[in-house]
């Protein structure tokens, strides 16, 4: 995962500011990623054309949040969860 307004391990952005996070699975063939900040119940978005996704997510707050996301490929399986974690001004 990778995110020009919230890099992971550091601070950026701040409430109210959109920052994009793109998902790269490590598995090839990904149709979705469904991916969930804090835990909460979690979005599924279609994959890209390069098996890639991308989202557009803005912090209520600032704090430290933490970002999981997994794939899922063509047969239904899910890839492992990747995670990051990462702080809003």
């Amino acid at each position: 995962m990778t995110s020009d307004v919230y890099p992971e391990n550091d601070s950026g952005g701040g409430a109210g500011v959109p920052g994009t996070f793109t998902f790269t699975p490590e598995v090839k063939g990904a149709v979705s990623s469904t991916y969930s900040v804090n835990r909460d119940e979690g979005t599924t978005v279609q994959a890209g054309a390069r098996s890639g996704a991308q989202i557009s997510w803005t912090p209520p707050e600032s704090g430290w949040y933490a970002l999981q996301v997994h794939g899922t490929i063509k047969d239904g399986a899910r890839t492992a969860s990747a995670f990051c974690s990462f702080t809003v001004n």
